[in-house]
């Protein structure tokens, strides 16, 4: 390594040491995660099914900025029991890679207080009345034969697992090139 060859100034350097490693995780967490879930996906499509019972269902919310304008999306997370084999098991997925997205949704008792849009948004009444019929509703419950306490109620693939995958993989391919052409000089 010659540290002679580097001519980038005090603040780029730290922004290439510091920001640059940060932006790199980010981006390969977000394709691994989004492949991750994909193969979830895929093999869901074998699973058997049963049927199970909802037992809990919550609204939950996530925030959204656009434009200094806060944005709401509310979904409804059902927990639901199933028996596999005489053996009793619960889970809270709707779909198979839930998992890894899970918390990016929060309860309502975490809602912000300087909103009130919660009461009167669309999207929180739709929900708000599909909770108070879903509890005791009985369902399919989709679980993998191998290990019965992984489950979910919509197996297959969905398109929104390609987002994640395409945009991981299209900035960590930027950024891993833009790191290689800054630090080429130190490895001449």
């Amino acid at each position: 390594m010659n540290l002679n060859n580097w001519d980038q100034g005090v603040p780029a350097t730290v922004f290439i040491c510091v920001f640059f490693p940060i932006f790199l995780y980010f981006t390969y967490w977000l394709f691994i995660s989004g492949t991750i879930g994909l193969y979830r996906m895929i093999k869901s499509k074998k699973w058997k099914f049963t049927i199970g019972e909802v037992i809990h269902a919550e609204i939950k919310f996530k925030e959204f900025t656009s434009n200094r304008v806060e944005n709401f999306k509310f979904i409804m997370e059902k927990e639901y029991r199933y028996t596999v084999a005489g053996k009793e098991y619960q889970s809270k997925q709707s779909l198979p890679s839930d998992s890894l997205y899970s918390k990016d949704f929060k309860p309502m008792s975490q809602f912000p207080e300087k909103y009130e849009v919660a009461p009167n948004h669309v999207n929180y009444l739709k929900r708000e009345t599909e909770v108070k019929n879903e509890i005791g509703k009985q369902i399919r419950v989709f679980y993998d034969p191998k290990k019965p306490q992984n489950a979910c109620l919509i197996p297959g693939v969905q398109n929104e697992i390609f987002l994640p995958i395409f945009m991981g993989f299209i900035s960590s391919c930027g950024i891993t090139y833009v790191i290689y052409h800054l630090t080429k000089p130190l490895f001449v």
